[in-house]
Formats: C-alpha cells, structure tokens, sequence
C-alpha cells in the first residue's frame, strides 16, 4: 500500500494549517468554537483503509461517553478524518509537491465542513448522499475563494467535474 512520505505529512500540516484558518474566517469561529469541534486526521499509518472503497477521505465520528469527557463544554464526539493516501499519492502524480498540497487543503476543507454542518445540525451524518457533497462541494468553493495557492483552481475544476459534472 501506498503511503504518504515525511515530505507529504509536512505538506499535510501546513494544509491543514490553511483549511483550518479558512474555514475559521468564512465561519467566524471563535477559538471556543474550534473546541466544540474536536477531530484528528488518520493517515495509513494509523488507519486501515476499507477494502474497495475509493474515496479519498472519509470522516468517521466517534460517539464519547458522557464519563470521558474532559470539560463542561466538550462535544459527544469525536471526529476523525482518515485519508486515502495511496489514492490521494496516485492523483496527484505521486505527490508532486505543486499538486499535492492544493489536493489537501480541497479534501481537509471539505471535511471540516462536513464537521461544522454536522455539528450544527444543519445536516445529518447518517443521512449523507450525493446532494450533501454537491452542497458541501459549493461551500468549499467560498471558502477557499480567497485562497492564493498554486494550482488550487487545477484542483477546484477537478471536483467541480465530480460533483457538478461540468467539463
């Protein structure tokens, strides 16, 4: 299996950094909000990938008991973006630094707000369809407007032809 390298998790955190702070200014987070919003990100290393399913990431939420919870304010869940780095590595020609990083600021973007939407019940997880990642894609599109990084538009046109099947 293909797996990210230490050079792709550097890329991973500074796109992390960027789709945090994106999502953060289109929303209007607080810091007490991000809080409220606990999630970790799984790579291979740490997640095994289902069998025939081709996505490249895929957000799994962890129900915490009552008991376990560490403050007054925390959430009843806990959110874990795990990532698909083989095929993540595959469309991205290997990992090709001018590639790989606008990829994951898209994919993390897009499930941070699969995780607003979800907290907020403007959606509901076991409801996801089709129409929720059109919706989610659209959503993405704003948030990352303002966005200044190589080859991010590449990767926008990319998943508009997935979600809205324009060429």
């Amino acid at each position: 299996m293909i797996r990210f390298r230490e050079e792709d998790l550097t890329l991973l955190a500074e796109a992390q950094e960027i789709a945090e702070e994106a999502v953060h200014d289109y929303y209007a987070f607080s810091s007490r909000d991000w809080l409220r919003l606990p999630y970790d990100i799984l790579t291979l290393e740490r997640y095994s990938w289902p069998e025939g399913l081709e996505a490249f990431a895929q957000l799994l939420i962890l129900q915490v008991p009552f008991e376990a919870r560490n403050l007054p304010e925390a959430r009843d869940r806990l959110y874990l973006v795990a990532l698909n780095d083989g095929r993540i590595l595959r469309a991205t020609g290997g990992g090709l630094p001018g590639l790989l990083l606008p990829f994951l600021i898209y994919i993390l973007t897009h499930e941070l707000i699969h995780m607003v939407r979800f907290s907020r019940f403007e959606h509901l997880p076991e409801l996801r369809d089709f129409s929720e990642e059109r919706w989610v894609h659209q959503i993405v599109k704003k948030v990352l407007a303002g966005v200044k990084i190589k080859n991010l538009d590449r990767v926008m046109v990319r998943f508009d032809r997935l979600y809205l099947n324009t060429n």
